[in-house]
């Protein structure tokens, strides 16, 4: 994570420092990954470090490597081809085997301050309850769990069946544990069910993926009318 203003003078001199420093063994396929968050939220001056160890620091713990927002084209006094550095312009799974990430920041005055993250230990995950099935290998079978999607006309309802599907497919669960004990909470207690519904059991991303892009849910409407209130509260507030 550098620091990368995007000035003509700072930026070639930070990547120099950052080859010499990292760059050894470095190749085409295994470059050494350099961003910035500025580029997303721009400069907070004396926030820009914090934010810089948040993003990191999510980085590590979901297993993603950010992309930079608007990145086009390098700075042409920086060899990103010979150095072999590389800026991420799209979500990818963070690299195999390597735990620590690097964070530059310099302060107007002439301080600077380099941080280095490690991953945290991976912590066995609490047994939720219904989690318990055991399949015939002896391991733990994952929970079903039910995905409810509503909306208020059929064509909304294959648009959203479609939005999560490729919402899904560019996270794979491998990288995100907590995804889809998280989305069916979501999508069953925190939104609002409207009049055309489908309700999706399944175990995990390889069964939910192909029902949401098959054709063999049927959307059904619910029957019950919603009934309309109005409140008066006397203090000159109505809903």
């Amino acid at each position: 994570e550098a620091h990368g203003t995007g000035t003509k003078v700072g930026d070639p001199i930070e990547a120099t420092a950052l080859h010499e420093v990292f760059g050894e063994g470095r190749t085409a396929k295994q470059p050494l990954f350099i961003g910035s968050v500025k580029s997303n939220i721009g400069h907070l001056e004396g926030a820009s470090g914090v934010v810089s160890v948040i993003k990191t620091a999510m980085m590590l713990e979901k297993g993603f490597v950010l992309p930079n927002c608007n990145f086009e084209k390098g700075n042409p006094k920086i060899p990103f081809d010979e150095w072999h550095l590389k800026v991420p312009t799209s979500q990818r799974p963070w690299p195999r085997g390597k735990k620590y990430a690097s964070i530059n920041n310099f302060g107007f005055g002439g301080t600077n301050a380099h941080a280095v993250l490690e991953r945290s230990p991976v912590t066995p995950r609490p047994v939720l309850p219904g989690t318990n099935d055991t399949l015939a290998t002896g391991t733990k079978a994952a929970a079903k769990r039910l995905y409810v999607l509503s909306a208020n006309d059929k064509s909304s309802l294959a648009a959203r069946q479609h939005n999560l599907t490729v919402y899904l497919e560019q996270r794979p669960e491998v990288f995100q544990n907590s995804l889809l004990p998280n989305l069916a909470y979501t999508l069953g207690q925190r939104r609002s069910h409207l009049a055309y519904k489908v309700a999706i059991p399944a175990r995990g991303s390889a069964e939910l993926i192909p029902a949401l892009a098959g054709n063999d849910i049927t959307p059904i409407r619910s029957t019950k009318e919603p009934s309309i209130g109005f409140v008066f509260t006397g203090q000159g507030a109505q809903w």
